[in-house]
């Protein structure tokens, strides 16, 4: 099965694997990978407070989490918030969100 990660850069340089779509904590947060401490949770604070890798600079992890993981790998670059949203509903078996009964916020132009 594939999963969807999304490759981040700390501050001081450390890349992270994000899994939007594996939700780890009753609150929301979601799993992640580093290279020290490997998998744990990370809230979407942590998440917002890193800034994208490029694909080179991520290549480490990358060939970890394939080969020695074992993962099958989708990359993205950011998270559908209605597919996090919907991870996070079918914990407590809620009704998903459709594309077609989309709650997002729509803009609206005011005259």
């Amino acid at each position: 099965m594939k999963t969807t990660v999304i490759f981040r850069k700390e501050s001081n340089g450390d890349i992270v694997a994000f899994f939007p779509y594996d939700i780890a904590t009753h609150i929301g947060d979601i799993t992640c990978y580093a290279h020290i401490g490997q998998h744990s949770a990370a809230s979407l604070d942590y998440y917002l407070s890193t800034k994208p890798a490029s694909l080179l600079e991520a290549w480490n992890l990358f060939v970890e989490l394939t080969n020695s993981v074992g993962y099958d790998l989708i990359i993205h670059t950011r998270i559908n918030y209605r597919l996090y949203v919907n991870a996070y509903r079918h914990l407590f078996d809620l009704p998903l969100i459709s594309k077609d009964n989309d709650r997002s916020i729509k803009t609206c132009n005011l005259k």
